[in-house]
């Protein structure tokens, strides 16, 4: 569980603007989470833009999904965020000296309370 919380801090939604003259700058490295204008959502892996459609694969197995730009309200992909990086893992790190102090400290005092 604590390394969900970890890997969930490490990366965050990023907006994608879209505009009517050129199409989405997308990486395809990252998952893609479109939202239609019907405000379903689908994340796409291996995203990319062709012609007037978002094109990714679904699921698992892959299913190839297009999405017509015109149907879509907004995009975001995954990226990394290093601050919440170190936040988790000075907050990992922090949590693990308290828990082995407080380990220690029982160690010492049921080893004096056994003599």
């Amino acid at each position: 569980m604590a390394a969900m919380v970890v890997l969930s801090a490490c990366s965050t939604w990023k907006h994608t603007p879209l505009s009517a003259g050129s199409p989405p700058a997308i990486t395809r490295e990252q998952p893609t989470r479109v939202t239609r204008t019907d405000r379903s959502t689908l994340v796409l892996r291996d995203a990319r833009v062709e012609g007037d459609s978002v094109i990714g694969n679904v699921g698992d197995p892959p299913m190839r999904h297009a999405v017509a730009l015109s149907a879509i309200q907004s995009i975001e992909q995954r990226e990394i965020n290093s601050d919440r990086t170190l936040g988790a893992a000075v907050g990992g790190a922090a949590l693990l000296v308290v828990v082995g102090g407080v380990v220690l400290l029982l160690s010492v005092l049921s080893s004096w309370s056994g003599s």
